[in-house]
């Protein structure tokens, strides 16, 4: 078995009503089958708030592991991101350099998220969450190489994995997502 210090699980939109998606549910299922085999003594689920709710995808993941049997203390959250490439960038910084890291995802998904750690300098192997074979999953993988060659392009242009992840982000509030200020002013109301 690999040499694990932590495990980052990354987030998938959350459903009406803050309810998981089903690939999010693999995804746990997947991490806590994982923590299982390894004993990994910090487990990081990833996400933010998103259009619609009041809670984090990391906030809903955290819920789901414990009721999987994951001891609450060695969960720690990321619960301030909204893309694959920031989640990266602030578990790493939150977790310090030079740890080892299982990165937890849908398995169309593992490919691209692994390129994001490379070029975030995170230490990482993927764990992927199996996608049930059909019309989803295909779509899923093509769009996720249609993602990667996209930041392949802004990266080949010279822009910084931060310089990125500001630039979508800013996009994402022009077309009313959600920003770190409003998940507190809504937690506080």
């Amino acid at each position: 078995m690999e040499k694990t210090d932590a495990m980052i699980i990354l987030g998938h939109r959350l459903e009406e009503g803050c309810r998981p998606s089903e690939d999010l549910v693999r995804r746990i299922d997947c991490a806590v089958a994982h923590w299982k085999a390894t004993n990994v003594p910090i487990v990081m689920p990833c996400g933010g708030i998103t259009p619609g709710h009041d809670r984090t995808e990391a906030e809903v993941m955290r819920e789901m592991l414990v009721e999987r049997g994951m001891p609450a203390e060695i969960i720690h959250l990321e619960d301030r991101s909204r893309i694959t490439i920031e989640n990266i960038l602030n578990a790493k910084r939150l977790l310090g350099e030079g740890k080892r890291v299982a990165l937890v995802t849908s398995d169309y998904h593992v490919e691209r998220a692994l390129e994001d750690c490379r070029h975030a300098g995170l230490d990482a192997y993927g764990v992927g969450a199996v996608t049930p074979a059909g019309e989803y999953r295909d779509r899923m993988f093509a769009e996720e190489a249609r993602i990667a060659q996209k930041m392949n392009e802004l990266r080949a242009q010279g822009l910084t994995d931060q310089q990125i992840t500001d630039g979508i982000v800013e996009r994402m509030r022009q077309f009313g997502a959600v920003s770190p200020e409003e998940v507190e002013a809504r937690r506080r109301s």
